[in-house]
């Protein structure tokens, strides 16, 4: 009984200690991924971006200005780019992209509350997710979504 407190206390301490023995391999990845993209710097970056899942499929070059969304261009949704009064139209602004940043908050939820599939690939020497693939509840019709991200530049 004595020992079986003894490591709990230590489990505990180092625990508060932000000690990542105790951490999944996932939050151990993700965190070592978000240390190399805040190595980076960057503030000001561009990325093609792509999301699939219900209701449909969107790919774009997004742009970003401290972690958020300032802008989208070439949007497409698979048969070719989308004219502004489609998007006006079909309502997709800035708002329907993610950061680096918010594909980081994607994960980190996903692994908090226990998503029922998650797979994360991250970029070798950015740290951005190159692709994501979670799904919430795969009892669920249509919960799966994807997330695909590359050619990440920065931007002046």
């Amino acid at each position: 009984m004595i020992m079986r407190s003894i490591y709990l206390a230590v489990a505990i301490v180092l625990t508060g200690a932000g000690c990542s023995i105790f951490k999944a391999e996932e939050e151990n990845d993700l965190d070592a991924a978000m240390a190399l993209w805040e190595d980076e710097g960057f503030v000001k970056y561009s990325m093609r971006y792509g999301y699939s899942g219900f209701p449909g499929a969107l790919e774009a070059t997004v742009h970003v200005e401290a972690g958020i969304v300032v802008a989208i261009e070439d949007v497409n949704a698979g048969d070719g780019t989308l004219s502004d009064s489609v998007l006006v139209a079909w309502n997709i602004t800035v708002s329907n992209f993610e950061s680096v940043e918010g594909l980081f908050g994607i994960i980190a939820d996903g692994i908090k509350n226990g998503a029922d599939f998650l797979e994360v690939t991250y970029d070798d020497s950015l740290g951005y997710p190159e692709s994501i693939q979670i799904d919430t509840c795969s009892d669920c019709k249509d919960s799966g979504i994807s997330y695909h991200v590359n050619d990440v530049v920065e931007s002046q």
